[in-house]
């Protein structure tokens, strides 16, 4: 996500703030992926985020969406709908399949946590900004922890090559998503922008989820915890959240 003009003028959050909202994203987005592989056992993927972003439109658009500024051209609603395809149905789809295929929810947090490694390597390599030193050694220790932990597994058999297939589809697809945004709609009003993201993931897969699934959902209390977890606090009230954090220290290499 990206902030709007006007919050880029305001002024940066105490360190307090910028602490516990950094916290929180952190503890919310690592437990989505343990929300999912419960939501999981009852719902197929495509099932499960067509319902839980068509619920989250609803809720984005009757909490802030009404009050937006929304894009004035064609072009602008286009470029944020394919950004959020990107960074929403493609991560998810490629997510929730590789936890369905076997991949186990801490596996697949690992791989995705390379999203900020991913990014800096195509911004320093095809956007040409400069890495620093240590941003260098960063992008080295991550990439060989991360082999380190998967590529046991996989030479031993114990994850798929589907699920590790999705994962890395994922992980391209939230990489590019970010990037396109950045590239296209940096000017968008958030709001706005969490809405057409959420209205284009959901027209996208709740279609794929009869074609593919049959729409496989199986409604008892479980799916119905599951959902409240990601709209409420893993998607609605965590965009502001990471919003307000990145306007506090909009720095040049900053996805």
């Amino acid at each position: 996500m990206t902030v709007s003009a006007e919050d880029r003028t305001a002024p940066p959050l105490a360190r307090a703030t910028v602490v516990a909202l950094s916290t929180y994203f952190v503890i919310v987005w690592g437990s989505g992926f343990v929300a999912a592989r419960y939501a999981l056992q009852y719902a197929a993927p495509f099932s499960y985020i067509g319902v839980r972003y068509g619920i989250a439109l609803v809720v984005a658009i009757l909490a802030f969406g009404l009050h937006a500024r929304w894009p004035r051209t064609p072009a602008q609603w286009g470029h944020v709908a394919v950004a959020g395809l990107l960074s929403h149905a493609g991560y998810l789809g490629g997510s929730h399949y590789a936890q369905r295929w076997g991949l186990s929810a801490g596996i697949t947090a690992l791989v995705l946590a390379l999203q900020p490694l991913l990014t800096a390597v195509v911004v320093s390599r095809w956007l040409h900004e400069r890495l620093g030193v240590w941003q260098k050694v960063g992008v080295g220790v991550g990439l060989a922890g991360v082999a380190l932990v998967v590529g046991p597994r996989a030479l031993a058999g114990a994850s798929s090559l589907a699920s590790l297939l999705a994962v890395a589809w994922a992980l391209v697809c939230v990489t590019a998503g970010m990037l396109y945004q950045r590239q296209f709609g940096a000017d968008t009003d958030l709001r706005a922008a969490v809405c057409i993201h959420f209205a284009a993931t959901a027209a996208v897969m709740l279609p794929l989820a009869v074609v593919v699934e049959g729409f496989a959902v199986e409604w008892n209390a479980p799916i119905a915890a599951a959902l409240s977890f990601h709209v409420v606090l893993a998607m609605v009230t965590r965009a502001p959240a990471r919003a307000a954090v990145s306007r506090s220290d909009p720095g040049p290499g900053t996805p």
